[in-house]
């Protein structure tokens, strides 16, 4: 297409560098030349027998995908929040941004064989530790590929033939949106250095990426259905219909795409469990991709084809790929269920030191614990003072927590889950995947069947999983909860029944005394309550008085 014309790869150069600096001024909006620039500089060098040299400004944007995404530093144009969003709105980023990615890697790994690439041993799709924390986490090609599996962008195909007349085809006849991304997933897994651990690192992205995206979905239809007022602002409702319309398709309720595409997250999913390059998986990783596999499943037991289906996947994975790692590592099995019990019974994914809270010694070990946080002397001074209007006295939150949610708020690419709560989606996978599980295992019976039978091997997993494993971790978890539900007071209780965006008012309590600690602990300036007085008690208080004086009068003269 251009094979030596200096004059189009200075332009492209110059494309790039200009995309760059617009980022850095304003990162709000998708720099669409820029990526189209990379992916023609790119396409030339796949077309020559050997790989040339990229320019200086493409290789730099580019390499930015190899650091970890909560490094602090300001990402590349191409792994910026503009492009990720655009990545599912926009045809061209949304048909270009993966690609890019895996053709980069595959540029790489062909510099590294001719030998002159000095930084192709690390990949940009890999594991990364953080550099402040030193946490696990997943670098910022791997996020952005994985936010393209979540929301692939829809291709269509143009229909052609004799009777085609250039008509767009039916819909059964276009590619699944998510089969493109699944091919550049697979180059990324087939070019990465075994360094880079890319298989580790997409798991763990996808399965943040999911339970950032359902969680955000989930929060904003909480506040949108709070009340009547913010559901009529989103959506006004025509009341002139006899009949309000049934909503069908993503806009339902009952609706499985929450902010993600489900099945392209089963289908990139079942990719990255497969065989091939890529590196071994942990126990956390196949429990990553068997939750993940089950994203958007119904909760029906028996009587579904799609249970059918899941269940035969399933014993397939376990046949192929987990009982193979579980013969070399005994500990796969317990890093399964801990994974697995934590999404369906836990609200977060990092085991904190109080979640074992078993019988009457734990109550007492939580009662001390409460205690302990009362304030006392000076420091319960200072609260009353802060309750009595003196909000700078109040305690400011700290910059680690800050960060942290603001981290959280950007989508980072933190494999530490704990951070951040497990999402409605996730908690109903991994329940879909406790009933797929109880369905196989059901069919091995211990005292009938031979468990050294290879055609009963997925179903002795299955089993040991699900009794031996999950149970007890499940078991250990409901009995701490129990125990916290057991403690919840009344007002409590309606406190987190109470609608956002409204004052609660405890029910008995000082309504005045109420607002003041509210508004303090806000840091809002206090305002004196006035109680209306009641029309009409002058004269009431009148007439009263009158009547006694005229019953005293007529006593005096009998």
């Amino acid at each position: 297409m251009f094979r030596a014309d200096k004059k189009v790869e200075a332009g492209l150069a110059a494309m790039v560098d200009a995309s760059a600096k617009k980022h850095a001024a304003a990162d709000a909006v998708a720099q669409v030349d820029g990526l189209i620039a990379v992916h023609i500089l790119l396409i030339r060098s796949a077309s020559a027998k050997s790989a040339p040299a990229l320019p200086a400004s493409a290789v730099k944007a580019l390499d930015a995908g190899s650091s970890a995404a909560l490094s602090g530093k300001k990402a590349s144009f191409l792994y910026g929040s503009a492009m990720i969003d655009a990545a599912a709105t926009d045809a061209v980023v949304g048909r270009l941004l993966h690609r890019v990615i895996a053709a980069y890697v595959k540029y790489q790994s062909k510099r590294a064989d001719e030998g002159g690439a000095s930084s192709a041993s690390e990949g940009i799709v890999r594991s990364a530790k953080s550099k402040k924390d030193g946490a696990s986490s997943y670098s910022a090609a791997a996020r952005t590929l994985a936010r393209c599996a979540c929301n692939p962008y829809p291709h269509r195909r143009q229909g052609g033939g004799a009777g085609g007349g250039g008509r767009k085809s039916s819909s059964s006849s276009a590619p699944s949106p998510s089969s493109a991304v699944a091919t550049s997933v697979q180059t990324v897994l087939t070019y990465s250095p075994l360094s880079a651990d890319a298989r580790g690192a997409l798991l763990s992205a996808l399965f943040s990426s999911v339970n950032t995206l359902s969680g955000h979905d989930a929060s904003v239809t909480a506040s949108l259905g709070s009340s009547r007022e913010a559901r009529e602002a989103y959506h006004p409702v025509d009341e002139t219909y006899a009949k309000l319309p049934v909503v069908r398709g993503r806009c339902a309720v009952t609706s499985s795409h929450r902010n993600y595409d489900p099945n392209s997250a089963r289908r990139i999913a079942a990719v990255l469990a497969g065989h091939g390059p890529g590196g071994r998986m942990s126990g956390r990783d196949l429990a990553k991709a068997m939750v993940l596999s089950h994203a958007g499943t119904t909760q029906k037991s028996t009587g579904s084809r799609q249970r059918e289906a899941l269940m035969t996947y399933t014993i397939g994975m376990i046949r192929e790929v987990v009982a193979p790692l579980a013969k070399e590592n005994n500990s796969i099995i317990a890093e399964i269920a801990e994974l697995m019990a934590s999404c369906a019974s836990s609200s977060s994914l990092e085991k904190k030191k109080d979640d074992k809270i078993d019988g009457e010694e734990g109550a007492k070990e939580e009662e001390k614990m409460l205690e302990d946080a009362k304030p006392k002397g000076k420091a319960k001074a200072a609260s009353v003072a802060g309750r009595k209007g003196k909000p700078q006295d109040a305690k400011k939150p700290s910059s680690s927590s800050s960060s942290s949610s603001k981290k959280a708020a950007e989508g980072g690419g933190s494999d530490d889950e704990g951070d951040s709560l497990i999402s409605a989606v996730l908690h109903e996978s991994a329940l879909s995947l406790l009933t797929t599980l109880g369905g196989i295992a059901g069919n091995f019976d211990p005292q009938f069947d031979d468990p050294e039978d290879e055609d009963n091997e997925p179903y002795v997993l299955a089993r040991k999983l699900c009794v031996d494993e999950v149970c007890p971790r499940l078991r250990e978890q409901l009995d701490g909860s129990a125990v916290r539900v057991a403690k919840l007071t009344e007002e409590e209780v309606d406190l987190y029944r109470s609608p956002e965006g409204i004052l609660f008012k405890p029910a008995g309590g000082d309504s005045e005394a109420g607002e003041a600690a509210t508004a303090s602990a806000a840091g809002a300036p206090l305002t004196r309550v006035r109680t209306p007085r009641r029309r009409g008690g002058r004269e009431e208080k009148r007439r009263a008085t009158s009547g006694r004086a005229s019953r005293r009068r007529s006593g005096r003269g009998r």
